[in-house]
């Protein structure tokens, strides 16, 4: 079980704290002449610079780059005043051990806007914004806290150009990530907007990442993927994910363990939406566990995907709590060992996922194949009369879940293996009985019907490989090789 609470308020204390740091005791230690939008002159002060010393730029726009000395303060006269300009090829701003940066602007046609990859102290980026047209937004690597307050991270990537971007653009054709996150101990990201780049939005891998308010929408490929690590994220919005000329499928968010190495994550999402993706709204790989949870007032969303609005593949301990997925239309993703191209169509779909899986007040509506699917897989059953030792059984609690078929065809809740059927074919159950595996289920009318009494020839086409079967997009040398796999020097 997660504690969310207290990560969000620990991390809002300690940005608090430094602010007021900042405003009582830092000071100029710059030398006369001193001329703030000289970028030389700049790059001079931050040279003679010492901890616990601030060096402001003026309300005009300063060439880059700029290395921002430990425990100095870079900051500006606020986001639509000091500009700094990024050349070709430059990291914009380079944050030494317990830098900060704040109220400004970073125009970046460079290998990277803004980097940080000191092991140290605290290192703060607040009242940033950020506008990428190559390269990467912000990278941080091995730092143990990093700081992310009120920032927004813009690449070049809208929908009306969206088919004018390669599907292998580098970073030297355009911005590709807009924040990456490696191997840091904990990244607490409040009110920070990612949006318009080419493959992520957000990439963060083994790392803790406590994030509430804003989001990763907009953008190509994935909005946010979290690769291992603990991740939890409060009051934030994945939608509107395109897919342009890639050949992946896009995702609004990805929480996974696909790199060798990585070990399995686990997260909880409250109040969190994914909504309007070109494909998949939240995938879940490997996760040990992971509870998505609205409020009564305020259900969690996932809604107006394509595919799928949730995919879980091999994962555990699943909780849903006052949530909606609802709209989900047809769509065809690379499934199986051949990448075989499959149809879906699906609120919720759970692949040789059968272990603690616990939903509440959960609706699956309007989702044009069915509302609720179990592909639990050859090794588990879902019946009390299987007496084999060696057989897992299905363990789900739900309590209060409403699924719909959506007419003509569709189906509410179903869940299909490959128990009593020698020749491999996958056998469905559906069913209303106390002792059956949907306990606690109900369906419309249309669902009942379809459900209980489906064409003896149906079959649901589904996920059947173990790995990387969705065609996910893989991390891996980002994971071994840091920020210099995305360009960064």
């Amino acid at each position: 079980m997660h504690t969310p609470s207290f990560r969000s308020f620990f991390s809002a204390a300690l940005l608090a704290a430094l602010v007021a740091c900042e405003e009582d005791t830092t000071t100029d230690p710059t030398p006369e002449p001193f001329d703030e939008c000289d970028g030389d002159s700049v790059r001079t002060a931050l040279s003679n610079a010492e901890a616990g010393d601030s060096v402001v730029i003026g309300a005009c726009a300063v060439a880059g780059p700029f290395i921002v000395p430990a425990g100095v303060t870079l900051s500006g006269q606020g986001k639509t005043a000091s500009t700094i300009e990024v050349a070709s090829a430059d990291v914009g701003v380079e944050l030494s051990s317990g830098a900060v940066l704040r109220e400004l602007r970073v125009n970046s046609a460079g290998a990277a806007a803004v980097v940080a990859r000191e092991q140290g102290a605290l290192t703060v980026i607040s009242g940033v914004e950020v506008h990428a047209t190559l390269g990467i937004g912000i990278g941080a690597e091995d730092v143990p806290l990093l700081v992310l307050s009120e920032v927004v991270l813009t690449g070049p990537v809208t929908s009306a150009n969206v088919d004018d971007v390669s599907g292998t653009a580098t970073t030297l054709e355009t911005a590709t990530h807009g924040l990456v996150l490696v191997n840091v101990g904990t990244a607490a990201l409040s009110d920070v907007e990612v949006s318009g780049f080419a493959d992520f939005g957000v990439l963060a891998i083994e790392s803790t990442v406590v994030w509430t308010g804003g989001g990763a929408s907009g953008n190509r490929g994935t909005g946010a993927m979290f690769e291992g690590g603990d991740v939890n994220l409060q009051d934030l919005a994945f939608c509107g994910t395109m897919r342009g000329q890639r050949q992946l499928p896009p995702y609004g968010a990805i929480v996974s363990s696909i790199v060798e190495g990585v070990g399995s994550p686990t997260g909880t999402a409250t109040h969190v939406d994914f909504c309007d993706n070109e494909g998949v709204g939240l995938l879940l790989n490997k996760a040990s566990s992971f509870e998505l949870r609205g409020s009564d007032a305020t259900p969690a969303s996932i809604s107006g995907n394509v595919a799928a609005g949730l995919l879980v593949l091999d994962s555990e301990n699943l909780v849903l709590a006052d949530v909606e997925v609802t709209g989900t239309t047809a769509g065809e993703l690379p499934l199986g060992e051949d990448d075989a191209i499959l149809p879906l169509g699906d609120g919720v779909h759970l692949v040789r996922t059968s272990q603690g899986i616990d939903f509440t007040n959960v609706s699956a509506t309007e989702n044009e194949r069915v509302g609720l699917l179990l592909d639990i897989g050859p090794e588990v059953d879902v019946g009390p009369d299987v007496m084999d030792p060696s057989v897992k059984f299905l363990k789900a609690t739900w309590t209060n879940v409403f699924v719909e078929a959506a007419p003509p065809d569709g189906f509410g809740a179903r869940c299909q293996g490959d128990f009593d059927d020698p020749g491999g074919q996958k056998k469905s159950w559906g069913s209303t009985d106390e002792d059956d595996w949907d306990y606690g289920i109900d369906r419309d009318a249309l669902a009942t019907t379809q459900d209980i009494f489906p064409d003896e020839n149906t079959d649901f086409v589904s996920i059947v490989a173990a790995g990387n079967p969705c065609n996910m997009p893989e991390p891996g040398a980002i994971a071994f090789n840091g920020l210099m796999a995305v360009g960064v020097p």
